[in-house]
């Protein structure tokens, strides 16, 4: 987790700026789904082979700072893909369920 949080807040950089993209690869079991239980965006459901959890930095127009989304999306075989959104428990905002980068560290 401290890597992960590193590269939303730029500090991986070292310039304070977030990278373009990173990636973190692992298992159903560890760490996807304690990560998942963390941000209370588990479902209860084991992830399915090649399954993808997504946190996203946004920006919005006309707002200040930067917020975080959490996109999960799972691919049973024989079963279409399907990527949603889920709602970050404790932060996340009524309406477009963004999580203020600020409240997402704190969690």
């Amino acid at each position: 987790m401290p890597e992960l949080l590193a590269a939303l807040t730029g500090s991986s950089t070292g310039a304070g700026v977030a990278p373009k993209l990173s990636i973190f690869a692992g298992h159903d079991a560890c760490p996807m789904m304690p990560v998942m239980v963390a941000l209370g965006v588990w479902d209860g459901t084991w992830p399915d082979y090649a399954s993808l959890l997504a946190l996203e930095l946004v920006s919005v127009d006309g707002e200040e700072g930067n917020f975080v989304r959490a996109i999960y999306k799972g691919n049973a075989a024989g079963q279409p893909s399907r990527a949603e959104q889920r709602e970050i428990t404790g932060c996340a905002r009524p309406g477009d369920g963004l999580c203020p980068l600020e409240d997402f560290l704190e969690l």
